[in-house]
């Protein structure tokens, strides 16, 4: 597993953390955030220690282990609820799921999912549906990937609508919560801020690891010249 792959780490704890951290801050408990920005640092030192770097499938939930309908609706359900800050935050969910976790989706199959996903007039989001779709033909039949296509988008944005609908007057509660508000602000910054840098670094180590790659098959093939002379 390249280098690229492992810093690919579940975002949820560190949304919700800085989440957490900006509150305080925002309130002037100026100890309770710097005790869990130490914490952060510490907890994440312990963890590497006895179990070493994460990879990014050790906090996947295991929730679609193989594609069958029931399991693409979850996914779905699942990725809508949790995936806070649109579609750019459920494609790597998915992707754990599916690609790494379950591994009945290629990865070049799931790029391609949210290639067709960029190019249509409707929310990235509906990537999914070719997820499902895809799903759906591994599983069975044409029938059962439309079928697919349609139990994942429904999971996806069942919980929009559910969290708009049932959950209104709540939310116009806690929009005026100062502390939940300035959470939710910060982890919609923290978003941004992960997302940007991440993607530079996530390039730089591939093409480090690249060259890496390079390197040995550059030794390898000098040595077996070198193997040949001697021989010859």
């Amino acid at each position: 597993m390249t280098c690229a792959h492992k810093i690919c780490l579940n975002s949820f704890i560190s949304l919700g953390l800085y989440g957490l951290i900006y509150a305080f801050i925002a309130r002037r408990l100026w100890i309770p955030a710097g005790v869990l920005f130490v914490l952060q640092y510490v907890g994440f030192a312990v963890y590497v220690v006895f179990r070493g770097v994460p990879s990014p499938v050790s906090l996947a939930l295991g929730i679609a282990q193989t594609p069958s309908l029931i399991n693409l609706f979850v996914l779905g359900l699942v990725a809508g609820s949790l995936s806070f800050g649109g579609a750019y935050t459920a494609i790597p969910f998915v992707q754990v799921e599916a690609v790494l976790k379950g591994k009945w989706l290629p990865q070049s199959v799931f790029l391609d999912c949210i290639a067709i996903g960029n190019v249509l007039p409707a929310p990235l989001v509906i990537f999914a549906t070719f997820v499902g779709f895809q799903g759906g033909l591994v599983e069975g039949s044409l029938g059962t990937a439309f079928a697919g296509a349609v139990v994942i988008t429904l999971g996806m944005f069942f919980p929009c609508f559910l969290f708009t609908i049932a959950g209104h007057d709540l939310l116009e509660k806690l929009v005026h919560n100062k502390v939940f508000l300035a959470m939710l602000l910060n982890m919609m910054a923290m978003l941004i801020l992960r997302i940007v840098p991440g993607k530079f670094l996530r390039r730089s180590l591939w093409r480090r690891d690249r060259r890496d790659c390079s390197d040995c098959s550059t030794d390898a093939q000098s040595q077996r010249g070198r193997f040949c002379k001697r021989r010859y």
